[in-house]
């Protein structure tokens, strides 16, 4: 059995073991917090295959990603976020920062676009 293959098998064991542990301990696999960004992620299941699949159909070539830049960019701005433009020099980057002081959370944006 090749290392890869192994490494696969003991990763689920593990997984499959710490499991069925918790289960038996009558005690949570996931901690609350795990429990509530799993909810709230699964949340956005939506939006995000709906932005997903407009960037795929604008199908623009690299660095003039306006429209995917735009589509993506508006959802995050709709989402509290603060969206700067131009990043190192590429009109159609950006990053996207939410809140204010520490632990600061950003959002840098890249689509390898079609050459």
């Amino acid at each position: 059995m090749n290392n890869s293959i192994k490494i696969v098998v003991v990763c689920f064991f593990i997984l499959f073991h710490s499991s069925l542990l918790a289960q038996v301990l009558d005690e949570p696999v996931f901690s609350k917090e795990k429990e509530m960004a799993m909810l709230f992620i699964d949340s956005l299941q939506d939006d995000l295959i709906g932005i997903s699949d407009s960037i795929w159909s604008f199908a623009e070539i690299g660095l003039e990603e306006y429209k995917s830049s735009r589509s993506l960019a508006g959802y995050l701005e709709k989402s509290g976020f603060k969206v700067e433009w131009g990043q190192s020099g590429m009109p159609t980057a950006f990053i996207a920062s939410y809140g204010t002081g520490d632990p600061k959370h950003w959002f840098s944006k890249h689509i390898t676009g079609l050459w």
